[in-house]
C-alpha cells in the first residue's frame, strides 16, 4: 500500500511480512524520507501468543529487542485495538480510557517543564497504536515522541512503591526478583538511589533515577510474567498492558527493555538505550569515536545499530566526493553510501562513480556491505525506500 498527501513532501509504503534480519513483523511502514525509522508493527492475537499452547512471549520479546537495536521502531497492535477504532468508525460510544497508569496532573507538570513534546505525542498513550499510526504518518515527530517517551517512567513514580537500589545493581535482575517476590541478593553498602516499582498483576515496571549533571536520567525496565503456569485468562490484561507499555517505553533514547520473566530467569537481559555516561560497553575505541561523531539523532541510531551487529567495517563521516559534496555515512573502499536525504545532483554523481547508495537502516546496510549480493540487495532496498 502507498499513502501520500496532497502537496506532500514525503510517501509512505506500508508492505506485509517483511523480512528484517532474523525477524519478519506482520508490516513494515516506511517513508520515502530516510531520516525517518522505518515502523515494524505486530498485529498479535492473544491465543497465538500468550496462552500455554502457544507461549511466544519470550520470542517476541527478544525479536523486538532485535529491531530496536537496529533502529527500528516497534507497534504492537492487539485485537483490542482494533475492536475499538472499528467501533469509534461505526458511531458507537466506546470509552477512550487511558492506562491506570496515566496521570494528565503528572504529564501537565513535565510539559510545563519542558516544551519539547504536546498534547499530540500524549495521544500515543491515551488513544493507542492506530491513532499513533495516523498521527504519525500526518506529521512523524520523532524527537517529540522520544522526549515523552524519556519521562514516562515518572507516570509510576505515584503509585508505584520506593525504593532505594545501588547504583551497581543490574536493573533487570532486581525487576524480576520483585515480580516473583523474592529477596535480592545483597550487594555491598553504596549510595543508594532514589527508584520506583509500579506493578499491575503479572507485569510491573522498575525504574531508576541517576543524576547526570543537572539532568535526570531514568532507567526503566518492564517485565511480564510469562512462566506457563501464570498464563490464561487473568493473565491476558497484563499482556496487553505490556505490548502497550512496550509501545510508549520503546520510543526511547534512555535506557530501557521490554522482557518477559522468563529471560531475566535464564539469564542476564542487559539494559539497552542511548548511552548517557562514557562509551558503550564493549564497543571498539573506533566504534566508539565513529558513534560519539554523529552529527543528528538518525545517524547515532544508524551507527549504534551497526555497531552493535559487530562484523560490520567501521565507517568514515563526512566523506567528500571529487566534487566536494558530503556524505554523511559512507563507506569509500568499498563505495558504499548511507542514503540519509542526499540531494540529486550528490546521487548522480555518486552513481557515475559507481556507488551504491542504500537506504538508512541497518539491515539494509548489512546487505550492501556484505559482498556482491549484498550490494544488490542494498541498492534493492534503496530503490524499494
Amino acid at each position: 500500500m502507498s499513502i501520500t498527501f496532497p502537496h506532500a513532501v514525503r510517501q509512505w509504503t506500508l508492505e506485509p511480512q517483511v523480512q528484517m534480519g532474523g525477524v519478519r513483523p506482520d508490516f513494515v511502514l516506511r517513508s520515502s524520507q530516510h531520516n525517518l525509522p522505518a515502523i515494524a508493527i505486530f498485529t498479535d492475537g492473544w491465543r497465538f501468543h500468550a496462552v500455554p499452547a502457544n507461549n511466544t512471549i519470550a520470542d517476541d520479546a527478544q525479536k523486538r529487542r532485535m529491531l530496536r537495536a537496529a533502529g527500528t521502531m516497534v507497534l504492537s497492535i492487539t485485537w483490542a485495538d482494533l475492536e475499538r477504532d472499528a467501533n469509534l468508525a461505526q458511531g458507537k460510544a466506546v470509552s477512550a480510557a487511558p492506562p491506570a497508569w496515566y496521570d494528565a496532573q503528572v504529564i501537565s507538570a513535565l510539559m510545563q517543564q519542558s516544551a519539547d513534546f504536546g498534547a499530540d505525542h500524549v495521544e500515543a498513550i491515551t488513544k493507542g497504536p492506530l491513532d499513533f499510526l495516523l498521527g504519525w504518518i500526518q506529521a512523524p515527530d520523532l524527537a517529540g515522541h522520544e522526549a515523552l517517551g524519556n519521562r514516562v517512567p515518572w507516570l509510576f513514580a505515584k503509585d508505584g512503591a520506593k525504593l532505594a537500589l545501588d547504583p551497581d545493581q543490574d536493573l533487570a535482575q532486581a525487576a524480576a526478583h520483585l515480580l516473583l517476590d523474592t529477596q535480592p541478593p545483597a550487594l555491598p553498602a553504596r549510595a543508594a538511589t532514589t527508584s520506583w516499582w509500579w506493578r499491575s498483576g503479572h507485569v510491573g515496571v522498575l525504574t531508576r533515577a541517576r543524576q547526570l549533571g543537572a539532568a535526570t536520567s531514568l532507567e526503566s525496565i518492564a517485565v511480564l510474567d510469562d512462566r506457563p503456569d501464570h498464563l490464561g485468562d487473568g493473565h491476558r490484561s497484563a499482556w496487553e498492558e505490556w505490548l502497550r507499555l512496550g509501545n510508549v517505553l520503546g520510543i526511547r533514547t534512555q535506557p530501557t527493555e521490554v522482557v518477559a520473566l522468563s529471560e531475566l530467569i535464564s539469564g542476564t537481559v542487559p539494559l539497552a538505550g542511548e548511552v548517557t555516561e562514557p562509551g558503550v560497553p564493549g564497543l571498539s575505541t573506533a566504534w566508539q569515536e565513529v558513534v560519539d561523531g554523529a552529527a543528528s539523532d538518525a545517524e547515532r541510531r544508524v551507527l549504534q545499530g551497526l555497531a552493535a551487529i559487530g562484523r560490520v567495517p567501521v565507517p568514515q563521516l563526512g566523506f567528500e566526493t571529487p566534487e566536494g559534496s558530503p556524505i554523511d555515512i559512507a563507506w569509500p573502499d568499498l563505495r558504499v553510501a548511507a542514503d540519509l536525504d542526499l540531494d540529486e545532483p550528490t546521487r548522480q554523481e555518486l552513481l557515475d562513480l559507481g556507488w551504491t547508495m542504500v537506504t538508512a537502516e541497518v539491515d539494509a546496510l548489512v546487505a550492501a556491505l556484505a559482498g556482491p549480493a549484498g550490494d544488490k540487495a542494498g541498492t534493492e532496498a534503496h530503490k524499494e525506500g
